[in-house]
């Protein structure tokens, strides 16, 4: 299907900083393979809360911190108003806290702004098909922690992306082959073979192996 015929998904990126909002829309596009995007943005979250109570989007990217309401204030809001859409925290912060707060209102995911562009197009599919997303960082301190339970996250649940990069880890694929096969970069193939061992708990390639046979969850 040629590129401008593929229906976009409609984002609405909420930040108080331009350069971001501009960054953002500046990169995705380019980094997209049968994706396309149309943006609204909003510098603040009573401009927010205005646009989609007219509009309807497919996934929000919302910034914790914010001038007027905060992040998880506004989720919480935005989330009544358009209880389908989900909602992906694109933050600073990386401490637990502000991760609970922006789950327990409504977040389907949190990912910090130092994220590379394949990974936030993974993250923002994730979310779209209804499962959840944590930069490494994130899920690292949410595993290690009792409330993981509680925020989604367990052991074997893996989004398409780690699982089609799992698959060529264990046939014995190098980060560069694995990024020729999928159309991305090797330092994204280490982010996810990196994600992939934190939420299995294991420390090398042997572990690994091993995890996906004792869980049973990935077919090769």
């Amino acid at each position: 299907m040629p590129p401008d015929t593929i229906p976009p998904l409609r984002i609405l990126l909420i930040d108080d900083h331009r350069l971001v909002r501009d960054g953002i829309k500046a990169m995705l596009p380019l980094n997209t393979a049968g994706v396309r995007f149309e943006f609204d943005d909003a510098e603040n979250t009573r401009e927010a809360i205005h646009l989609v109570s007219t509009c309807r989007y497919d996934v929000i990217l919302m910034d914790y911190s914010m001038p007027g309401l905060d992040g998880h204030t506004a989720t919480a809001i935005i989330r009544k108003k358009q209880p389908d859409t989900p909602i992906l925290a694109l933050s600073s912060y990386a401490e637990k806290a502000y991760v609970n707060r922006m789950m327990a209102a409504g977040a389907s995911g949190y990912v910090l702004k130092s994220v590379d562009p394949d990974t936030l197009v993974d993250a923002i599919k994730t979310v779209l098909a209804g499962g959840r997303y944590y930069s490494n960082e994130i899920a690292q301190k949410l595993i290690d922690d009792n409330s993981a339970a509680q925020q989604g996250i367990t052991p074997g649940l893996l989004t398409d992306r780690e699982s089609d990069v799992l698959r060529l880890v264990l046939k014995g694929k190098t980060s560069r082959e694995i990024a020729a096969r999928l159309g991305i970069s090797p330092r994204t193939v280490d982010k996810h073979r990196q994600r992939t061992m934190i939420k299995l708990k294991v420390k090398n390639a042997a572990e690994l192996g091993e995890a996906v046979r004792r869980l049973n969850i990935l077919s090769l």
